[in-house]
C-alpha cells in the first residue's frame, strides 16, 4: 500500500478563499522544537549577558578597589614622610639644644675642676714650698740623658746643698735668675725645664685635658 498522502480537494470559504490546511504532527513537532531552541538561545543569551554584566561589575569593583587602595597607600605614605620630616626636625632641635647644654655644663665643670686643682696645687707647690727643691725630679731629669757625662744642673743658690747629692759627677751651678725650688738640666742632647712655673703650667694643662668632656 502506498504511503503517499491522499489528495484532498481543498475547501473554499464562502468568500471564495482557500482555507489554510492544518499542520501535521511532524510539522507541529518541528515548530515546537524550533520554539524550544529559540527559547534556549534567548535564555543562553540572557545568562551570557548577565554573566558579562557581573564580570564587568566585578572587574570594575576590583579595579576601583585597587585604585582606591593605591590612592590610600600613597596618601598614607605621604603622611608618614611628613611625620618623619617633622620628627627629624624636632629631634635635630632637641639634639642641638642638648649638645649646647651639655657643652655648657662640661665647660663649667672643667673650669671648676681646673680651679680646684690649681688651688690644691698652689697649696702643695705654693710660696712656702718653693724653696724645697724637688730632688727626685732633678734625679729623673738627669737620668733622662742616660750615659751623657757633660751635664749641667742649674738651681737657685739656696738649693745648691740640696742638689749636691743627686748631681755628683755632673756640674752644679747656682743661678740667681732662678727662684728657690727651680732647676734646669742642660746637656748636649737638650734640656729639662724644671722651674716651678713651668711645672705648674704642665700640671694645669694636664688637668684641663683630663677634665675636658
Amino acid at each position: 500500500m502506498s504511503s503517499a498522502r491522499a489528495w484532498v480537494i481543498p475547501q473554499l470559504s464562502p468568500t471564495g478563499r482557500r482555507e489554510p490546511e492544518e499542520p501535521t504532527g511532524s510539522e507541529l513537532a518541528l515548530l515546537d522544537e524550533a520554539v524550544e531552541q529559540a527559547r534556549d538561545i534567548r535564555e543562553t543569551a540572557r545568562r551570557e549577558a548577565a554573566r558579562e554584566r557581573q564580570t564587568a561589575r566585578t572587574r570594575g569593583y576590583a579595579e576601583g578597589l585597587a585604585a582606591g587602595r593605591a590612592d590610600a597607600l600613597e596618601t598614607y605614605q605621604r603622611e608618614l614622610e611628613q611625620r618623619e620630616e617633622r620628627f627629624r626636625a624636632n629631634f635635630e632641635v632637641l639634639q642641638e639644644s642638648a649638645e649646647a647644654r651639655w657643652k655648657e655644663l662640661c665647660d663649667e665643670l672643667s673650669q671648676s675642676v681646673v680651679e680646684l686643682a690649681q688651688a690644691m696645687m698652689a697649696k702643695l707647690v705654693g710660696p712656702e714650698h718653693m724653696a724645697n727643691l724637688p730632688v727626685s725630679e732633678v734625679r729623673r731629669a738627669v737620668e733622662l740623658f742616660g750615659d751623657v757625662d757633660d751635664i749641667l744642673v742649674k738651681v737657685h743658690p739656696l738649693s745648691l746643698n740640696l742638689a749636691g747629692p743627686v748631681t755628683r759627677g755632673f756640674r752644679l751651678e747656682g743661678d740667681e735668675n732662678l727662684d728657690p725650688g727651680d732647676f734646669i738640666v742642660v746637656s748636649p742632647r737638650g734640656q729639662v725645664d724644671g722651674r716651678v712655673v713651668t711645672r705648674q703650667a704642665r700640671l694645669a694643662a694636664w688637668l684641663e685635658d683630663q677634665t675636658t668632656c
